[in-house]
Protein backbone atom coordinates (compact mmCIF):
# COMPACT_ATOMS: atom_id res chain seq x y z
CA UNK A 1 0.00 0.00 0.00
CA UNK A 2 0.92 3.40 -1.02
CA UNK A 3 2.28 5.34 2.50
CA UNK A 4 0.03 8.87 1.37
CA UNK A 5 1.57 11.10 3.93
CA UNK A 6 5.74 10.21 2.28
CA UNK A 7 3.98 10.61 -0.66
CA UNK A 8 2.43 13.95 0.11
CA UNK A 9 5.66 15.55 1.35
CA UNK A 10 7.63 14.18 -1.66
CA UNK A 11 5.03 16.30 -3.89
CA UNK A 12 5.31 18.80 -1.21
CA UNK A 13 9.61 19.07 -1.12
CA UNK A 14 9.96 19.05 -4.64
CA UNK A 15 7.25 21.96 -5.16
CA UNK A 16 5.94 20.26 -8.55
CA UNK A 17 2.19 21.93 -8.35
CA UNK A 18 -0.40 19.06 -8.49
CA UNK A 19 -1.58 20.36 -11.90
CA UNK A 20 1.54 19.35 -13.83
CA UNK A 21 2.11 16.31 -12.09
CA UNK A 22 -1.36 15.21 -13.31
CA UNK A 23 -0.90 16.09 -16.72
CA UNK A 24 2.22 14.27 -16.87
CA UNK A 25 0.20 10.56 -15.97
CA UNK A 26 -2.11 11.53 -18.22
CA UNK A 27 -4.94 11.97 -15.95
CA UNK A 28 -7.38 15.24 -14.55
CA UNK A 29 -6.04 16.73 -11.76
CA UNK A 30 -9.63 15.39 -9.84
CA UNK A 31 -8.11 12.10 -10.71
CA UNK A 32 -4.70 12.48 -9.12
CA UNK A 33 -6.36 14.26 -6.03
CA UNK A 34 -8.47 11.03 -5.78
CA UNK A 35 -4.94 8.73 -6.05
CA UNK A 36 -3.68 11.00 -3.29
CA UNK A 37 -6.37 10.83 -1.02
CA UNK A 38 -7.61 7.27 -1.55
CA UNK A 39 -3.82 5.67 -2.70
CA UNK A 40 -4.77 1.89 -2.80
CA UNK A 41 -6.31 3.20 -6.22
CA UNK A 42 -2.70 3.75 -7.30
CA UNK A 43 -1.07 0.95 -9.93
CA UNK A 44 2.05 -0.30 -10.14
CA UNK A 45 2.53 1.31 -13.58
CA UNK A 46 1.09 4.73 -12.06
CA UNK A 47 3.45 4.40 -8.95
CA UNK A 48 6.33 4.26 -11.13
CA UNK A 49 5.29 6.93 -13.40
CA UNK A 50 5.22 9.09 -10.13
CA UNK A 51 8.17 7.89 -8.90
CA UNK A 52 10.02 9.42 -12.20
CA UNK A 53 8.06 12.45 -12.25
CA UNK A 54 8.76 12.97 -8.74
CA UNK A 55 12.81 11.89 -9.18
CA UNK A 56 12.77 9.47 -6.56
CA UNK A 57 15.31 6.93 -7.75
CA UNK A 58 16.47 5.59 -4.37
CA UNK A 59 15.42 2.09 -3.88
CA UNK A 60 14.41 2.32 0.40
CA UNK A 61 12.69 6.01 -0.23
CA UNK A 62 10.92 4.05 -3.21
CA UNK A 63 9.47 1.03 -0.88
CA UNK A 64 8.78 3.09 1.83
CA UNK A 65 6.37 5.13 -0.45
CA UNK A 66 5.05 2.92 -2.64
CA UNK A 67 5.24 -0.45 -1.02
CA UNK A 68 4.70 0.59 2.61
CA UNK A 69 3.27 -2.99 4.17
CA UNK A 70 2.01 -1.40 7.65
CA UNK A 71 0.22 2.10 6.51
CA UNK A 72 -3.49 2.46 8.11
CA UNK A 73 -5.46 5.12 6.60
CA UNK A 74 -7.52 7.46 8.84
CA UNK A 75 -11.08 6.85 8.86
CA UNK A 76 -12.94 9.34 9.98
Amino acid sequence: MVDKNLLLAEIKDLGIPKGVIAEKCGVSRVTLDNWLERPDLISAKTARTLADILRITDEEKLMAIFFAPNVQENVN
